[in-house]
This record gives C-alpha cells, sequence and structure tokens, in this order.
C-alpha cells in the first residue's frame, strides 16, 4: 500500500464538500485540524475564542476572563455577556495558568502580599514558588503555590483577594523599632 500525503487545506476542503459521514471521519481522523468546537456553554468551565478572549462562563450570559491581549476583565462574576459560542473552543489548562500567572505577576502579588481567599490554609513555605490555578465546574483557584505546600488563594471564583498596603506596613515596623529604641533608652536611664 502506498502512503499518501494529504495537505490540511486538502483536508479543510473535502470537510466542506463532503456528506455527513464524511465530515464526521474527517473530524475523528484529523483532530489537529478540526479542533473541538463547542455547542453551548457550560457554567464553571473555560473557553477560547478564536480572537483571543479567554473566559470563564457563569450562569445566565455572565463571564470573566482575559482580554484577547491578556488584560484582566471583570472583577465579578458576572462582569461580561457572551451570548454566542460561535469561534470558541475549550481552553487548555496551561492558557489559563499562564493568563493567570501574568496577570497575577503584573497585579504586584507576591507570597505575601494579600489577604487570602480561603480559611484554613497554611504559611507560605519558600521552597515552593508557583502559581497554580485549580479549576473544574464548580470553581476556579489560583494558589500562589501548590496545595498542600502552603498555597494560598489569590483568586476564588471570579473575585482577586485584597492586597496588603506593604507600604504602611513597613512604615508600621520602622515606628515599632524606633519605639523599642526608645525604650532602651530610657530603660538605660532608669536602672
Amino acid at each position: 500500500m502506498k502512503n499518501l500525503q494529504i495537505t490540511e487545506e486538502a483536508i479543510k476542503e473535502l470537510h466542506r464538500v463532503g456528506g455527513k459521514k464524511v465530515k464526521s471521519q474527517l473530524v475523528i481522523q484529523f483532530p489537529q485540524v478540526f479542533p473541538p468546537t463547542v455547542s453551548e456553554l457550560i457554567v464553571g468551565h473555560w473557553y477560547k475564542h478564536e480572537k483571543g478572549t479567554l473566559f470563564c462562563y457563569q450562569e445566565g450570559w455572565g463571564v470573566y476572563g482575559f482580554n484577547p491581549d491578556g488584560t484582566w476583565c471583570g472583577s465579578s462574576v458576572k462582569s461580561w455577556a457572551w451570548k454566542s459560542v460561535d469561534g470558541l473552543t475549550p481552553a487548555k489548562v496551561d492558557e489559563v495558568q499562564n493568563a493567570f500567572r501574568v496577570e497575577a505577576k503584573r497585579r504586584g502579588y507576591t507570597a505575601d502580599s494579600f489577604l487570602p481567599l480561603e480559611k484554613g490554609v497554611h504559611s507560605f513555605n519558600p521552597n515552593y514558588d508557583l502559581w497554580t490555578v485549580v479549576f473544574d465546574p464548580t470553581r476556579t483557584v489560583l494558589y500562589t503555590q501548590k496545595q498542600g505546600q502552603g498555597g494560598r488563594a489569590v483568586f476564588l471564583d471570579g473575585v482577586w483577594a485584597k492586597q496588603k498596603d506593604m507600604k504602611r506596613i513597613a512604615q508600621i515596623k520602622q515606628e515599632i523599632e524606633d519605639l523599642a529604641l526608645e525604650l532602651i533608652q530610657l530603660d538605660k536611664y532608669y536602672i
């Protein structure tokens, strides 16, 4: 049997002119040419539009996610509207992970610069400096590191954690240190 080479354009043309059975078989045989399509939006799932928008669908037509340029859009669960499945594919895990990592760093989040959104998490472990996104149909969470390694939630279901005022914290620490030095000086005079 002779090997036959066929181009992607030829496969797409066969798909365009073929009947229902031919189209179905081409999609099965050449998944790299026909990425999965979306027939309906499912709550809690991440999608990517052909023009680059990356979003998590919520109830009704609400979504939150990333614009084509990678910037965050939406600080509440129902910040955008999305009414069509045309041009959508299921988002890949690495696309969502990368978008969240870039956004968290752009916002200036570090291990200790925010108030965690989940209760009962452990303290930061500097040996695990990862940004891990966990998402399933029920929730989307961005941890500062792997779960179980002291990860803290910086993003939870459409909401970014409130950042600490690190300048004010540094100022307070300095004031405490100055006060402690004054107390030591006073103690020397009264001993």
